[in-house]
Parts: structure tokens; C-alpha cells; sequence
């Protein structure tokens, strides 16, 4: 990826096999690397531009994409967001308008240059019609009305869920405050969702989630193992891979929570098998896996500067954070039969965004001595500022993904 003639210390895209997986784009121009329009429209314009490019140039389309990431900065400008890339796909991806790809949406504090109102991350695939790796979305419909999104988008063996925040799919709206009901509401719709796909709950993966408050994480991961305890069992004993984070806002302003899942229709699918490995914290056996494997691709949970020894971060330095980060992702890919060079993408969750420099010159360091190969051929990277991590003191978390083999 080049910005101002430069090039930058992420890639545009990543090809593994059908999928193509796309850096997150904003209103940065290519030509200036600065946003030239406070517009939201226009940064709209000026990302869907870099995301048709980038794919076109991958040899996939717009019309092949599956899944997005939308991030804000604020949500009232959201209408705004959503009819620009209406208008869009009218022109360019058709498709997307009658089969709509599976979407988050979070408001965030700041994305990496303080003008930027937006930034799109995509996931898409080279042909929606390759034999094992075909391409099928099933839509989701709140109050008798279809959503602009998908409620799951089929990938051959894989299943990936829109970000469900606790609307009733009869009414429309959040019915309730509480983060306890709010939360079973969403299981429940993650439940029908991957089981309308042909899949399980006991299938799913990895999963994303956003919430409103840092505070609410204890009650919110209490009510889940709950629901999982009486309903499905083995993800008590086998959690997924999961990254937690916290937002300004999230799709609707009662929404207190925001979960994203992914799921396998056959755990023992020959060439997708599904496993997953537990994480240790202080000795003690965590709720989250420290990775996923399925097929040749590793899914690493997020991972920050809380060090294994004592789950607690132990220094408020943002390098030495940022160490402690890259080398839980190194264990964790090494036991998983890769290892760093085979990134392939990679997202920041950054406290302070002035940090970043910093975190980007460690991360360099890093990987010059552990995985040369990146530097030459970086990972796709979307960077975000949240409002909080799992601990107050925690300023930096990356998650990865990679491959077993390259």
C-alpha cells in the first residue's frame, strides 16, 4: 500500500486462498495521506474508492464482499454513511444492495488522524462460486423490515455473523436496559443465526465484542458462561478465541453490548477442521482460547500487555506493553504450527492514538528480529482507538490472524 508515494507499514490486502482480506480504509486520499474533506460523505466516497481499487486489484470485485467492519466517529452520521454506500453499490456492486454483506457497526473515539469520521474494513472473496469455499448470506429482518446488513454470511465451511447488540427481531428495539437481558437476547439471535446457516453454537470459533462500559465485562462474561452452561455446555469447556474491547456507542444508543461471531458448519470438515487451544493466565485456565485453528488458518484471540504470569499488566509503558503483546502472538501461532512471518492481518486497538508511533517502532523491532518477512510484506492493519481495554491500564492490544503454511 502506497499513501504520498510512500509505501505504508501495512498491506492493502491479503490473499489466503478464495478470501481476501482487506486493511481497514478511510478518507485518507492516496495522494496526500491526509483527509481532504471533512465531509462524511466524501470520506465514504474516498474509502469505497481505496476498497474497490484494492480488491479489483486482488482480482475480486466489490460485489464479492462478505463481511464488513464499519467504524464511526459519530454515530449520528451513520444515515449519512449508509446512503453514500447505497449509492455505491448501485453503480459498482448490485449484488450487495439484494444480498447485503454481514456488518459491525461501532462508534469509537478516534480513528488514526483526528479528521477521520470513518473507516470501512472488508472481507471478501475471489469468486463467490469456488467449489468448497461458495458464497451464500441469509438476510435478517427486525420488525418485518430488512436490515441493511446480513444476519450471516456462508463462506464454504465457515459462517460469519453480523454484530448482534440485543434488538428484538419482533419489535425492532432493545427491550430491555439490563446488560443481563441484553446479552441472552443475543446469544439467542447468534443461536438462530448460525443454526438457520446449517451450524451450532458449539461450533463457533472466535467472537468480537464491544461494550459500552469497561465495567459491565464481569457481568457480561457471567451471564454468557451462564446461558452456555444450560444451553451448550462444551463452550464452557472449550471457549472461543475473543477479543474484548470497549466503545463510545454502539448500533443503537441503548445497546450496552455488541457481539460478533464465527463459526464452522462441520467441526471435522476435511481440509477445515476446527480446534482450539485453552489460554492460561497465573495458572489458572481463562474463558477464551488463546487461539483457533481451522483449516490452515489461525485465529488468535487479542492479545495485550497483561503477562501470563500474572494477568495484570505490569508496566505503563506502551513498548514494554507492546513486547508483552507480540510475544503471547508468537507462543500462541509457534503452538499452533506457524509462526510470526505467516501474519497475514492484524488489528490495533490503541488507548491513546499518540501512542501508536511508538507502538509501530516496537512492533518493527520486533519484527526484524523475529519475523523479517513482514517488513517486506506487511500485514493488512486497521488501527483503532477504543475507550478502554480489559484493564484500566491497558493501552495497546493486537490482534492476528496467519496462516499455518505460507
Amino acid at each position: 500500500m502506497y499513501y504520498a508515494g510512500k509505501k505504508a507499514p501495512f498491506a492493502k490486502t491479503a490473499v489466503v486462498d478464495n478470501f481476501v482480506f482487506c486493511s481497514g480504509f478511510s478518507g485518507q486520499t492516496i495522494e496526500t495521506f491526509h483527509v481532504d474533506s471533512a465531509n462524511v460523505a466524501e470520506q465514504t466516497m474516498v474509502s469505497l474508492n481505496k476498497l474497490r481499487s484494492a480488491l479489483e486489484e486482488a482480482g475480486s470485485s466489490m460485489d464479492n464482499i462478505f463481511k464488513t467492519v464499519t467504524y464511526v466517529k459519530h454515530m449520528e452520521d451513520y444515515p449519512a454513511i449508509l446512503a453514500t454506500q447505497h449509492k455505491y453499490y448501485k453503480k459498482y456492486a448490485p449484488r450487495l444492495l439484494a444480498e447485503p454483506p454481514v456488518d459491525t457497526l461501532v462508534q469509537i473515539p478516534a480513528l488514526h488522524e483526528p479528521d477521520m469520521l470513518v473507516e470501512v474494513e472488508a472481507t471478501a472473496v475471489i469468486s463467490r462460486d469456488k467449489p468448497g469455499l461458495k458464497v451464500k448470506t441469509y438476510p435478517i429482518y427486525y420488525a418485518g423490515k430488512k436490515a441493511p446488513f446480513s444476519q450471516s454470511a456462508v463462506v464454504g465451511n465457515f459462517v460469519f455473523c453480523s454484530a448482534f447488540g440485543g434488538l428484538s427481531t419482533e419489535t425492532g428495539s432493545v427491550a430491555s436496559d439490563a446488560v443481563e437481558d441484553q446479552v441472552v437476547t443475543i446469544l439467542e439471535t447468534i443461536r438462530d443465526a448460525v443454526e438457520e446457516a446449517g451450524s451450532s453454537m458449539n461450533n463457533i470459533f472466535k467472537t468480537v465484542l464491544y461494550l459500552k462500559d469497561p465495567g459491565l465485562q464481569p457481568i457480561v462474561r457471567k451471564t454468557e458462561i451462564a446461558w452456555y452452561q444450560k444451553h451448550f455446555p462444551r463452550l464452557v469447556e472449550a471457549p472461543p478465541a475473543s477479543v474484548i474491547s470497549t466503545a463510545v456507542s454502539l448500533r443503537e444508543p441503548t445497546m450496552q453490548v455488541q457481539y460478533e461471531a464465527m463459526a464452522v458448519i462441520d467441526r471435522d470438515a476435511p481440509d477445515w477442521k476446527m480446534i482450539k487451544c485453552p489460554m492460561y493466565y497465573a495458572g489458572k485456565k481463562v474463558y477464551f482460547a488463546k487461539y483457533a485453528v481451522v483449516g490452515d488458518i489461525v485465529f488468535n484471540s487479542g492479545f495485550s500487555g497483561q503477562t501470563v504470569e500474572t494477568f495484570h499488566v505490569d508496566s505503563d509503558n506502551v513498548g514494554d506493553q507492546t513486547i508483552v503483546s507480540l510475544n503471547k502472538v508468537r507462543s500462541a501461532l509457534e503452538q499452533a504450527g506457524s509462526s510470526m512471518d505467516n501474519i497475514f492481518k492484524t488489528v490495533t486497538y490503541v488507548k491513546h492514538m499518540e501512542d501508536y508511533p511508538a507502538i509501530l517502532a516496537t512492533q518493527q523491532e520486533y519484527y526484524k528480529k523475529y519475523a523479517p518477512r513482514l517488513l517486506a510484506e506487511p500485514p493488512t492493519d486497521t488501527l483503532i482507538q477504543i475507550v478502554a481495554l480489559h484493564e484500566p491500564d491497558m493501552l495497546v492490544e493486537i490482534e492476528t490472524t496467519a496462516v499455518i503454511s505460507r
